[in-house]
């Protein structure tokens, strides 16, 4: 179990690049499932904070489109190339080919930047590579607006240090599903808002999370966070 509501995996501190310039940061916010009120919110906090840590944040306003005509047929591993990080607030299996998909996997595998915001585990359902990457899938909600306390399990790293041991939150978390769906237990291992069949289980190994956060914060707590987090380890790939 962890919450799986911002993965920040890798952040853009712990890739390499020798790109010169600003790092650039494509950030994702279509949605296949449910359209969160907070997506316009989103995009135009990240934008700012890029501004503030200097570095770009390129965003595609996924979230004006409908659910049955998103349009990602820019996503190919040229357009990746671009970009230092990928950034997604998204959910439901996108409207993506086999070949654009593993394009996004490739891109995290060969050193790109990863942030799952939030629903990023109700996404891709229907490419286990990603889950693979991501750490698991999400299968239902623990509970909203309680208090729960996190263990910092790296308090030497640039992106954790400034935390401390343990950090008190109140937010929303996550339950993985433990195991791929199968026929002989229908109702285990499955999606319980929208009956998305779990491809694989969550295994702690897959997973390396930094810090996780709730959409149901606010936004200025996120930001005060955030901004703790990039000036510690966010320079950039």
């Amino acid at each position: 179990m962890r919450v799986a509501l911002l993965f920040l995996l890798g952040l853009l501190a712990t890739t390499a690049s020798a790109q010169e310039g600003p790092k650039r940061l494509l950030f994702l916010t279509h949605a296949g499932l449910y359209k969160h009120a907070s997506l316009d919110d989103a995009e135009r906090a990240v934008t700012a904070w890029g501004a503030d840590a200097g570095f770009e944040v390129t965003t595609l306003e996924g979230y004006l489109q409908d659910a049955d005509a998103l349009d990602l047929s820019m996503i190919t591993a040229e357009y990746l190339a671009d970009f230092d990080g990928v950034m997604m607030m998204t959910n439901g299996n996108l409207p993506m080919s086999v070949a654009q998909k593993r394009s996004l996997v490739d891109f995290v595998r060969e050193g790109g930047a990863f942030v799952g915001v939030h629903n990023a585990a109700l996404t891709f359902y229907d490419y286990p590579d990603y889950g693979e990457m991501l750490g698991g899938y999400f299968r239902r909600a623990i509970a909203q607006n309680r208090v729960f306390v996190l263990r910092v399990e790296d308090p030497d790293h640039p992106a954790t240090r400034m935390l401390g041991p343990s950090w008190p939150l109140v937010d929303e978390l996550y339950e993985y599903g433990t195991a791929p769906w199968t026929a002989e237990r229908p109702d285990e291992n499955i999606d319980v808002l929208f009956d998305n069949r779990i491809p694989m289980g969550f295994s702690r190994d897959r997973v390396r999370v930094l810090l996780s956060l709730s959409g149901a914060q606010p936004y200025a707590t996120i930001a005060a966070i955030l901004d703790k987090l990039l000036a510690a380890g966010g320079t950039g790939r």
